[in-house]
């Protein structure tokens, strides 16, 4: 974050970047879904994460639907348009029950971010889902979720261009920047120490320990 916020160049080596991981995917997907509706990506990501019912065989209904219709998958799930599908009476109220709690999200967007975020993931389940299986894996999602929302804790503090759209279009255009980074650019190398073991380099430092 400190790097991304001075515009400074980085490459992770020997492992994902952080907005890259599983669990920060998810939770951006929910924000992303909530300021834009027709963001299919993030909305097949999260319409059954977590685990809610709501199958393969609903999900491609839907999408079915939809390009029969030439319409977002959105336009299928917030409209009369579902009643065509002829799901099951349990596949329809989960459906229902994802498009409502979306479009709730959706009624508080111009709230503080911080405040949005952890309303989303209270609703949704995340953090108790993944507490549920304690594994090492879980533990080391959880503390990515607990630097995300630290992280939009900070951006939310910002006297200006403190919105969900200014994060969400901050965080594309950092991961649109990390792509794009050539060999023959400068950047800081980054890696866990566990990874560095045995390599050896010129000028290392240490940071945040």
């Amino acid at each position: 974050d400190g790097l991304r916020k001075r515009g400074i160049n980085y490459k992770v080596f020997g492992g994902l970047s952080f907005y890259q991981r599983k669990e920060i995917k998810d939770i951006m997907a929910y924000l992303k879904l909530i300021l834009n509706k027709n963001d299919e990506a993030s909305l097949l990501r999260i319409i059954n994460y977590p685990s809610r019912g709501i199958g393969t065989t609903t999900v491609d209904k839907i999408r079915t639907q939809a390009k029969q219709e030439k319409v977002s998958i959105w336009d299928i799930l917030n409209s009369t348009k579902l009643d065509k599908l002829q799901l099951t009476g349990g596949s329809k109220k989960k459906v229902i029950f994802f498009r409502d709690m979306i479009n709730s999200f959706s009624k508080h967007i111009s709230n503080n971010i911080f405040n949005l975020t952890e309303e989303v993931m209270r609703k949704t389940g995340i953090i108790e889902n993944l507490k549920e299986d304690p594994s090492t894996e879980n533990i080391n999602k959880l503390e990515n979720i607990s630097e995300l929302l630290n992280s939009i804790k900070i951006f939310s503090l910002r006297p200006n261009n403190n919105s969900l759209l200014d994060f969400i279009n901050e965080v594309s255009l950092d991961e649109t920047k990390d792509q794009e980074i050539q060999q023959d650019k400068e950047y800081v190398s980054l890696m866990t120490i566990h990874q560095s073991k045995g390599l050896e380099f010129n000028n290392v430092y240490i940071v945040g320990v």
